[in-house]
């Protein structure tokens, strides 16, 4: 399996929204449960954004 196969779905949690714009919730910070790591497209560019989970 390809490296970015295996972040893809070992990562992915949810489809969401952040702010009015699609994300993907890549699931939790190893070591801080309480922050999660999206994925979320701004202009035809993909964003990583640290978020308290919900």
């Amino acid at each position: 399996m390809s490296f970015m196969r295996k972040v893809i779905i070992d990562r992915f949690d949810s489809l969401t929204q952040v702010d009015g714009k699609p994300a993907i919730n890549l699931g939790p910070v190893e070591g801080q449960n309480s922050k999660n790591i999206f994925a979320v497209l701004i202009d035809q560019e993909i964003i990583l954004r640290l978020l308290p989970a919900k």
